[in-house]
């Protein structure tokens, strides 16, 4: 079941929105001094922020394509090399908002096409530090904090499970409605790739609130998020034993599933009739109002 939704998750999650802004440049005389190793790391991987591109009617996560600026991979390695991860991590935990923005910038631009790095920001704790970036006053380090993590769990499942155990779950939820249009963008993205093949994330999506904004999502967001937020919720409702389909139903969920089965994408399509035909099976009561 769910074929589509469930297929492979892409090699690379880099994609935002137009209007997104990565985090700003500073002059080094501004940069928060309390840790200076890690400023400094900041300031040598500054070229590696990431230049998000929009990518309009993508048919699934596999056509999510990176956008990062043209950094040799053989940078990305020697700052890692160097040692500068860690000391990025204890900016991001204890600098100033600045020095955090940076710092988290720099993160997302070592991460991306890099399966070492992930596996370095991972082990040196990233995920958990990470994670409380979500809750940040400045939308921009929320924004570079989710991304982030949408690379971290890509095809990974012990980052999932680290990032569901750290309570990564609850605060990406948030993001779905208090985030800026970009990080809604990878907020969705995260949340799709944590719900495939794990009901104990299935549940706790559903239990962080998650089903009110994905049903607003699924007529609000543009393409790709649509997609997103359509296989997640197929997922939702078909978890057995819940009362998912019964929660997005009262949240409205009916019309904007209907509707994308008329202008959605393909991928879009698909979840959508499959959840539709997932609650057209369940009881009387969802039968009618599909019908």
């Amino acid at each position: 079941m769910m074929e589509a939704a469930a297929s492979q998750e892409a090699s690379s999650v880099e994609v935002s929105s137009a209007d997104a802004g990565a985090a700003e440049h500073v002059h080094p005389t501004h940069q928060d001094t309390s840790v200076p190793e890690a400023a400094g790391a900041a300031n040598a991987v500054a070229t590696l922020e990431p230049t998000l591109v929009p990518k309009e009617g993508a048919a699934s996560e596999a056509s999510e394509v990176a956008s990062v600026r043209q950094v040799p991979d053989n940078l990305q390695d020697a700052v890692a090399q160097a040692g500068g991860i860690p000391p990025l991590l204890r900016l991001l935990a204890e600098g100033s908002e600045t020095a955090q923005g940076q710092a988290v910038a720099a993160l997302r631009g070592l991460v991306a096409h890099n399966p070492e790095n992930r596996a370095a920001v991972a082990q040196a704790g990233g995920i958990i530090t990470l994670v409380k970036a979500l809750g940040a006053s400045k939308s921009s380090i929320q924004e570079q904090a989710v991304a982030t993590l949408r690379s971290l769990i890509l095809n990974n499942t012990e980052n999932k499970l680290t990032l569901a155990q750290d309570g990564g779950i609850p605060a990406i939820v948030v993001l779905l409605t208090d985030g800026n249009c970009a990080a809604k963008e990878h907020a969705v993205g995260a949340l799709r790739s944590l719900s495939l093949g794990s009901q104990e994330n299935q549940v706790a999506i559903a239990q962080a609130g998650g089903i009110p904004p994905l049903v607003t999502l699924l007529s609000d967001g543009r393409g790709i998020v649509k997609e997103h937020a359509a296989a997640i919720m197929w997922s939702l409702v078909s978890l057995d034993g819940s009362d998912n389909a019964s929660a997005a139903v009262k949240a409205g969920v009916l019309a904007p599933l209907v509707a994308l089965l008329i202008d959605g994408t393909a991928l879009a399509q698909e979840c959508a009739a499959g959840a539709l035909h997932t609650l057209a099976g369940g009881s009387a009561e969802h039968q009618h109002d599909v019908s």
